[in-house]
Parts: C-alpha cells; structure tokens; sequence
C-alpha cells in the first residue's frame, strides 16, 4: 500500500517535490496551498487532490508523511500540526 504524503506549499519548491513523489509512484501524493490558482495548477498537472485549507486536508484522511514547503516563518505552527495528526514531517529549509 502506497504512502500517503501532503505537500503543503506548491511554489516552485513545493512543485518540484510533488513532481518527484509522482514520478516515483511510491506514494499517493496530494496538495495543500492557499494560493488557488496554484492548486488548481497542480491538480490539472499532476493530477492530485488539493486542499485550500491545512486544517480541512488534514481532517480528509490520515498521512503518513508531509513536506513543508511554506516561507521559514510558517514552518514551526505548520509543523506542529501535521505532527499532532500523526504523520511524519520533511521541513525545506530556506
């Protein structure tokens, strides 16, 4: 059973992890932004579910892992989010 991983922040960092967790087809990928424009990007690209909202995605379905891909200053509340769901958390560094 394939692993289920939230990329939260679909920037060009953020994109480029989606891409590669596709291109594996080891893990059951989906999107989280605020920007909808960028989600509905990576869902017409990539063909993953997204999320506008962190709380509602995280609410879908149990992850197993999350990349935070979000500006440095974001990282800390969205860290603690994810690991009180559960899922195991990757932070890009700025």
């Amino acid at each position: 059973m394939k692993k289920k991983v939230l990329v939260i922040g679909c920037g060009s960092i953020g994109e480029r992890h989606l891409r590669c967790l596709r291109f594996t087809e080891r893990a059951e990928v989906f999107a989280y932004d605020t920007n909808a424009t960028l989600l509905q990007k990576m869902q017409q690209e990539y063909r993953v579910t997204t999320f506008p909202n962190l709380k509602e995605a995280l609410a879908s379905q149990k992850f197993d892992g999350a990349v935070i891909c979000t500006p440095a200053n974001t990282h800390i509340n969205i860290a603690r989010a994810v690991v009180q769901h559960g899922a195991a958390v990757l932070i890009e560094k700025p």
